[in-house]
């Protein structure tokens, strides 16, 4: 799942962590939203009038009244669609955001606690990703490494076997789960993630980029998941020809992309399970300062949003280590074919 927000304030001058500062703008920083929502999304909010302005006016608790004196353009409306939208709560008539949002100095501290975490984990699990590559080597899947690692194990089934999901966070009035912002963005990072289809309890995965070279429309995934769940391989002569344009299946109509069963006892999911509790241990380790530290409302949106961090610089060390090497469709690069396509999908059955 990836990323989006970032930062500070200014009430007279004066931040809620007593130091001098500017708003920074809504563009330069990295959000995240980690949810799920049917018609309004968090961001909708944020973005809407001057909202981003308020919510950094309210990390320092006050009335509305005080707000007013504030010089910050606001309305009652304005409150209480943010109120609605579960980015501040109103206490005693004190209004306060509840939407994370992180200074410089806080974000440069979390990324450097999430570097000390990662390579830990990394230093734990390191045999079982050497062995979680070679079962892709044995299975022809090298191709599919990058994608696996990130979509597949590092924001795929963690989120269902050892930290929190979305539904486990905020339930507010459009959106369930977790929505915060850090100072800066990620230096040199590919923004991307993950999407899933699913028909007939199976789930066609891909990853996706900001620099996606080719991508498959959603109405062919959903045909192409919808013949797989029936059949367990595509039937129809026309999507047959697609599906081989993308690399997808073979001339008889056989899925060619990564097939993972949960609930199998095979080497890939079991070595996936052992990566991912080594790794959930490490940040369920701090998770209980970084809430103290921060001034989260639950030990719960800690481990979310530290672990979003770590899973960055998971995939840093598994690049650095050559264990993954990122493909040329995910980067935009004129090298990558439609075919490549194939490279950063798979089903969960």
């Amino acid at each position: 799942m990836k990323n989006f927000i970032g930062l500070l304030f200014l009430l007279m001058g004066v931040s809620v962590y007593g130091q001098t500062s500017k708003i920074r703008p809504y563009n330069e920083c990295e959000t995240v939203a980690f949810c799920s929502y049917e018609s309004y999304d968090p961001s909708q909010y944020v973005e809407s009038d001057n909202n981003w302005e308020l919510l950094h006016t309210l990390r320092t608790p006050m009335s509305f009244k005080e707000l007013k004196t504030t010089g910050v353009p606001v309305t009652e409306s304005q409150i209480l669609l943010l109120q609605i939208g579960g980015l501040i709560e109103k206490e005693n008539n004190v209004l306060k955001t509840i939407m994370p949002i992180f200074d410089e100095e806080q974000t440069k501290s979390i990324r450097t606690l999430s570097k000390t975490i990662a390579q830990s984990a990394y230093t734990m699990s390191e045999n079982e990703w050497h062995a979680f590559l070679s079962e892709l080597k044995k299975n022809n899947l090298e191709k599919n490494a990058y994608s696996l690692v990130f979509s597949y194990i590092l924001d795929g089934k963690i989120w269902k076997k050892q930290l929190p999901s979305p539904d486990s966070l905020t339930n507010n009035a459009t959106w369930k789960g977790a929505y915060w912002a850090l100072y800066d963005k990620r230096q040199n990072a590919l923004s991307y993630g993950t999407n899933g289809f699913s028909k007939f309890d199976k789930i066609f995965f891909q990853t996706w980029s900001d620099s996606l070279s080719y991508w498959l429309g959603s109405k062919t995934i959903f045909k192409f998941i919808e013949e797989y769940g029936q059949y367990k391989k595509i039937v129809s002569a026309d999507l047959i020809e697609k599906s081989k344009e993308w690399g997808l299946v073979n001339e008889q109509g056989e899925v060619i992309i990564p097939t993972i069963n949960e609930s199998s006892d095979s080497p890939i999911v079991k070595i996936s399970d052992n990566i991912i509790a080594k790794l959930a241990s490490c940040v369920n380790q701090h998770s209980a300062d970084f809430m103290t530290k921060y001034q989260l409302t639950n030990e719960n949106l800690a481990k979310v949003i530290l672990y979003h961090e770590v899973m960055w610089d998971m995939m840093d060390i598994l690049v650095s280590k050559k264990i993954i090497t990122q493909p040329s469709i995910l980067k935009g690069s004129t090298d990558a074919h439609k075919k490549d396509f194939s490279q950063i999908t798979y089903i969960l059955e």
